[in-house]
């Protein structure tokens, strides 16, 4: 896949950038030419999460500080760095940059952002990917428009390809519209709890306009406590009670990129976007879920308005679920 391009636009301005790193380190090394966008600087925090800056780095641009580094990792591919922040780009501007790669990838990005881009990647059938990693957890979701790929029996030179698959994908804003109470399905189980934070995270950061910290416990729990009714959730019965302790703590962990999880992350990623610029392999239907304390990763596929109406799913198979040991 000599030709496929990604970019990975900006994480939080004070995040250190650890899932993004661990992307671009995969896909490069996988023969992928990328595009860093980062329009923040570096810090003495960014030191600690992301393996590709060093000390002498503090102050300047976090894209252009790690693009050497990155670069050394493959020299047959492209590397290029945009410093500009693309929530203050020139509409022209952000369009060129999208149009001229193959898919976008937003690690961390603010959520209006990653609207944005999608609707942008969905009009040029650019594949769009943007997830977060926030404490022990960590969620991310898949839009590839209209994506055809076959699977592979066997192995070695006796493999074999099935008959191309096609699969429709809803855009980002699309899917966050379907309500929480409609995920529930006996093919991919309850709502995942995880994905309920993640979600919650993303609604603080558009009601506020800015991302969680640990003085936001109060809040968070009361906008915890609103979404849930409102998205049809009966958390006795579904078991995901949204106390205040749990508030506090998904405050304090909404900005912490733990390495071990953006290594996790970082990894499902990759490999999602190798299938997806091979078209070999089922991809993912269209969030993924990781929770490190369980030591468990889950897909599931949060339908468009259209999909909710169609006849119920088979039975859950064994690999709808990952365990990952």
């Amino acid at each position: 896949w000599p030709q496929s391009t990604f970019a990975l636009v900006p994480t939080r301005p004070r995040t250190p950038p650890s899932q993004g790193a661990e992307v671009v380190k995969n896909l490069v090394l996988a023969g992928l030419s990328a595009t860093i966008v980062d329009g923040a600087t570096v810090s003495e925090a960014d030191l600690a999460s992301n393996f590709f800056l060093d000390a002498e780095d503090i102050g300047k641009n976090r894209a252009a500080a790690v693009l050497p580094r990155v670069q050394e990792l493959n020299r047959l591919v492209t590397v290029e760095c945009c410093a500009e922040s693309l929530e203050t780009m020139a509409a022209d501007a952000l369009l060129e940059l999208v149009s001229k790669h193959n898919l976008i990838v937003c690690s961390n990005a603010p959520p209006a952002l990653e609207k944005q881009l999608d609707a942008l990647a969905r009009e040029r059938s650019i594949a769009f990917y943007a997830g977060a990693v926030f404490g022990y957890e960590g969620a991310f979701f898949v839009d590839l428009s209209t994506h055809t790929f076959r699977e592979e029996n066997g192995t070695g030179e006796t493999a074999t390809l099935t008959e191309p698959e096609t699969i429709e994908y809803p855009s980002l804003d699309t899917a966050l519209a379907v309500p929480w109470d409609a995920l529930k399905h006996r093919r991919w189980g309850p709502v995942s709890p995880t994905f309920v934070r993640y979600r919650l995270l993303s609604l603080f950061h558009e009601r506020t306009g800015r991302p969680a910290t640990a003085a936001d416990g109060a809040e968070l729990f009361a906008l915890g406590q609103e979404t849930l009714a409102t998205e049809g959730y009966t958390t006795a019965a579904e078991g995901t009670a949204f106390t205040e302790a749990m508030a506090s703590h998904l405050a304090a962990t909404a900005q912490a990129e733990l390495a071990p999880v953006c290594a996790v992350m970082g990894g499902v990623l990759g490999q999602e976007i190798v299938k997806f610029v091979s078209s070999k392999g089922k991809p993912i239907e269209n969030v993924y879920v990781f929770d490190a304390m369980a030591c468990a990763g889950k897909t599931f596929r949060v339908p468009s308005e259209s999909e909710k109406k169609r006849a119920p799913a088979p039975a859950p198979t064994a690999a709808m679920e990952v365990e990952c040991l």
